[in-house]
């Protein structure tokens, strides 16, 4: 499924707005690890999603990720460890993707920068 662009940056414009009221964000959890998939348009070709609503990841634990429950994380956590562990293992970030899996994808960095520069 082809995706706007202009729906996508909505998404992930949306993510960055809630995260920071709501300080945490969600991953859909399984005993293994976190959810992921490989996406051959992403170098390192691995993508881990996050949502900015517990809602938004419940919706995406469908097919292959319907083992997989929705965990939050406390943005601080996310942004301090867990972007700086992605980024060493090098895989991206989804950003509210959709459950059939469109939307952006950024480096853990790029996301990293742009949720420290937000105001407290």
């Amino acid at each position: 499924m082809i995706e706007s662009p202009q729906l996508a940056n909505a998404r992930y414009r949306r993510f960055v707005e809630e995260v920071q009221q709501t300080g945490c964000v969600w991953g859909l959890f399984e005993g293994t690890g976190w959810a992921n998939w490989s996406d051959e348009e992403v170098p390192g070709g691995r993508v881990i999603p996050f949502w900015s609503s517990e809602q938004d990841a419940c919706a995406n634990a469908v097919g292959g990720l319907s083992d997989y429950t929705a965990e939050s994380v406390l943005l601080d956590e996310f942004v301090g460890q867990l972007l700086a562990i992605l980024e060493e293992h090098g895989l991206w970030v989804g950003v509210n993707l959709t459950p059939e899996r469109t939307g952006i994808s950024v480096p853990p960095a790029v996301l990293k920068e742009e949720l420290e520069g937000l105001p407290a």
